[in-house]
């Protein structure tokens, strides 16, 4: 496993990998409009036929359609043509797309009539776009995206209960998910080379299709000889609405397509949809814009979903919590004064033994009897590669003891527990909406299933998962 040190915090930072398998497109062309009549494609995957298909002026236009083929890595793709003398089958054109948008038709225009067929093709699935939520890629780092998106996936993922401002559906569409490391704010911009209305959601968590309505998603464009730019979209923290509708809309004046950014925690994970409304073959650029390094990476991966560590000056001991473990071989406890060149200097140290693999919630403790001084949680797995967990400072005098709260993983009707005395408890939803739970004799409880940021006297900042 490789090895990685990371200073902060890490909660659920188990990270997407490249997938293994994606969608690659077809698209078919007729340059009179008239359709193939009765000419057709047969598509082949690894020699098998899995598909045929032709474009008519009934069900299609007439002069273009696009469908999805899902594949797996390293599979080889042939499609053969096959005419019909009525109507005349030169204008019969078709291109095989890969994951993302590039035409890899493997002739010299890209098109192909009943003299040239497409063979040979053989996928690549890493860093993909999709058409469909149900094979929504992964974004592994903060990267630029270029895509040209050619259909809007097997199935319209959205409806009235999770589309947002994105009235009218799904058009040319792209799927990603993403998955934060630390806490971070999340801001992007859409553009495109020409005045195409791109539209764009974002939703919290990776359901499909999506169960909620988006946190982000803007439907708006400027309209009435304004540059390209005017119908560029995204997110900017100088926006204050989460959604923009329409060009009547007056969210953030002036109307201009763009919403606010998200303030984003670690481990939380994203869906989201770019939707090329007007529907023409006009690739977008994606840049994303975070004010951290390294939000998001598929190259570290960390064995242990770790939750949170704290101390109770009460009993003496060191508590934490896992939502799951990978080859986990034990866990180190180290303990120190104070720290020389941003390392800890350490004055003890004590193992402790994990349970190898778990997929469930497990709680492990330590005494240790010890009093302003820091301790910091390591793990190390079964190949020997380390990672520092979390670090907490332990002040059990009263004017040295800093606030916390346990366990920050609960479950529905469960309730928390606040370490020190406070003045002030603020409680934030995922979409920085403000609720007010019960909070009595040191313990917050009646909150709903759901992540949530607890301020405690406008400093200690906590996350809380009720599952």
């Amino acid at each position: 496993m490789k090895k990685v040190y990371l200073l902060f915090l890490l909660i659920n930072t188990v990270i997407f990998l490249n997938a293994q398998n994606c969608d690659y497109g077809i698209v078919l062309y007729d340059t009179f409009g008239d359709g193939w009549a009765e000419s057709y494609v047969i598509v082949k995957v690894n020699g098998l036929d899995v598909d045929t298909l032709t474009l008519n002026n009934v069900t299609d236009d007439g002069t273009e359609m696009g469908v999805y083929l899902n594949v797996a890595i390293d599979d080889t793709i042939d499609i053969e043509f096959y005419a019909n003398s009525a109507p005349d089958p030169q204008e019969c054109r078709f291109k095989l797309f890969d994951c993302k948008s590039q035409n890899v038709s493997g002739t010299a225009n890209g098109y192909g009539d009943e003299n040239e067929n497409i063979t040979g093709v053989i996928v690549n699935c890493n860093n993909c776009m999709s058409g469909d939520c149900a094979n929504a890629q992964p974004v592994c780092d903060d990267a630029s995206i270029n895509s040209n998106p050619n259909g809007s996936g097997y199935n319209d993922d959205l409806n009235a209960g999770n589309r947002g401002t994105l009235i009218n559906g799904e058009h040319f569409s792209n799927w990603v998910h993403f998955k934060t490391q630390v806490d971070c704010e999340i801001c992007l911009d859409i553009t495109n080379p020409d005045s195409i209305d791109y539209d764009f959601a974002i939703w919290n968590g990776t359901d499909c299709p999506p169960s909620a309505q988006p946190i982000r998603c803007s439907y708006a464009r400027m309209v009435g000889g304004l540059p390209v730019s005017a119908y560029y979209t995204g997110m900017r923290n100088t926006e204050i609405c989460t959604w923009e509708e329409d060009v009547n809309d007056i969210c953030g004046q002036p109307v201009d397509g763009y919403v606010s950014c998200i303030n984003a925690v670690a481990g939380q994970e994203f869906t989201l949809l770019i939707d090329n409304w007007d529907g023409i073959s006009t690739p977008f650029t994606l840049d994303w814009s975070f004010n951290v390094a390294d939000p998001i990476n598929c190259d570290i991966i960390v064995p242990v979903e770790f939750i949170s560590s704290w101390y109770n000056c009460t009993t003496h001991t060191l508590q934490w919590q896992t939502a799951s473990e990978l080859n986990n071989d034990y866990f180190t406890l180290k303990i120190g004064k104070s720290y020389n060149n941003n390392e800890l200097v350490v004055d003890n140290e004590y193992i402790v033994y994990a349970n190898g693999n778990s997929n469930q919630l497990m709680q492990y403790e330590y005494n240790l009897n010890v009093n302003n001084a820091y301790v910091q949680v390591w793990q190390t797995d079964y190949d020997g590669a380390s990672v520092l967990l979390n670090t907490n400072y332990i002040g059990c005098d009263e004017k040295e003891k800093s606030i916390s709260i346990y366990p920050n993983y609960i479950t529905d009707g469960s309730y928390v527990n606040i370490d020190g005395n406070y003045k002030s408890i603020q409680v934030y939803d995922m979409l920085g909406a403000e609720v007010y739970p019960h909070i009595n004799d040191h313990k917050i409880f009646g909150l709903m299933a759901g992540v949530y940021i607890i301020i405690i006297d406008k400093k200690y900042k906590n996350k809380l998962i009720v599952n």
